[in-house]
């Protein structure tokens, strides 16, 4: 997105349409050709963007769990492999409501998290859930 070209929606729309609001350190997914050079398209809302209304084919990571190692777990090549598969021969390939709630993901347990990550951004806080228990995520929310 260019934000040097703002473009504007009446005031209301915001509480309208509160659901598809974004707010700062909130992840957007890209749910049309979702995956670009095996990673997953998916971003942190910055204070640029905080506010901002969701579009058309773009989703809203809506989870209890702490949404930066959430992150982390959407970025594991098993699960880009599962999506890629899931959208192949779509032309163009798109993520739909229904491929997003098939998906299953085990979230560990705090402890278990910053044991397993090694990537620089650790979580700060989680909501605690047994270690091994398999859950479908809420996903995104959809403008549908």
């Amino acid at each position: 997105m260019d934000s040097s070209t703002p473009s504007y929606l009446p005031a209301n729309h915001k509480n309208e349409h509160e659901r598809f609001l974004v707010r700062l350190d909130d992840y957007v997914i890209a749910l049309t050709r979702p995956i670009l050079g095996k990673q997953l398209k998916i971003a942190k809302v910055d204070s640029v963007y905080d506010g901002a209304l969701l579009n058309q084919r773009v989703g809203k990571l809506v989870t209890d769990e702490n949404k930066d190692f959430i992150y982390y777990l959407l970025q594991t090549s098993q699960l880009i492999g599962d999506i890629e598969k899931n959208i192949a021969g779509n032309d163009p390939p798109n993520l739909s409501s229904q491929q997003i709630g098939d998906i299953f993901v085990r979230v560990p347990k705090s402890d278990e998290q910053q044991k397993n990550r090694r990537l620089p951004l650790l979580p700060r806080r989680a909501n605690h859930r047994p270690s091994g228990q398999t859950r479908r995520p809420q996903g995104p929310q959809k403008k549908g």
